[in-house]
């Protein structure tokens, strides 16, 4: 008999453990999908900000490559 309690033990134990991680990483995938937009758009900014510094002053001075816009959305990142 205790052979057969302590077998359905261990499978009651499993199964809350596994419901227990599932829940887990339900939450930890809303946490994350929640700020991807936001992550995605800044990933892309700095990355443009990464391309402005490599180009020479002449080609950061050209207003057909930098509307007034970047430099702006240049500033505004600075500050954070």
């Amino acid at each position: 008999m205790l052979p057969y309690l302590l077998m359905i033990t261990m499978l009651l134990v499993a199964i809350i453990m596994l419901n227990a991680l599932i829940a887990i990483m339900g939450d930890t995938y809303d946490r994350v999908s929640e700020t991807r937009l936001e992550r995605g758009l800044q990933g892309r900014a700095l990355l443009l900000i990464e391309i402005e510094e490599a180009m020479t002053k002449d080609d950061q001075k050209d207003p057909d490559l930098f509307p007034r816009w970047c430099r702006l959305l240049t500033l505004t990142l600075n500050l954070i």
